[in-house]
């Protein structure tokens, strides 16, 4: 592909960049507002469930069984997990948006010709911070089923 198509004095490569420019925003905004939906609900459960909890102490009604806190351990853990991939998510995010916008800065100053190259950094950092938001979302889920076995153990 050349970067000008000559029959129509058509910028190609613009093009072409310009509409992975578009994807690319459009992946990265939907990974950011669900890493902001995850850390925000991850936040609430536990402290939802912490005010749950020492309702229960206060109605002396807090499971004297060590095998339903567990339920509740876990439930906390996976939340805080979800919180900390959340975190390191949106930091990959960051590093594979720089990775790109540094090649085509190198692209744009060399005025390079011919088919638009694929950045093999960022395209693996993409892939990494999808794998890390699908473990965030089951890690949440995971959360959420255990703070339910939690609470229904405790009525």
């Amino acid at each position: 592909m050349e970067k000008y198509d000559n029959e129509k004095g058509f910028d190609l490569f613009g093009y072409y960049r310009t509409r992975i420019d578009r994807s690319h925003d459009m992946l990265n905004g939907d990974s950011s507002t669900l890493n902001k939906y995850l850390i925000t609900l991850s936040s609430g459960a536990i402290g939802i469930s912490i005010s749950y909890v020492l309702k229960l102490k206060d109605m002396h009604s807090f499971p004297e069984s060590s095998c339903t806190l567990y339920f509740l351990y876990g439930a906390w853990i996976t939340f805080i997990l979800t919180i900390v991939l959340a975190l390191f998510s949106y930091y990959i995010g960051m590093a594979a948006h720089t990775s790109m916008i540094d090649k085509y800065k190198s692209e744009f100053e060399k005025d390079e010709k011919g088919a638009v190259s694929h950045d093999t950094k960022a395209a693996l950092l993409d892939k990494v911070n999808n794998t890390i938001l699908y473990i965030e979302g089951m890690l949440f889920v995971i959360g959420i089923v255990l703070l339910i076995v939690f609470s229904a153990k405790t009525i």
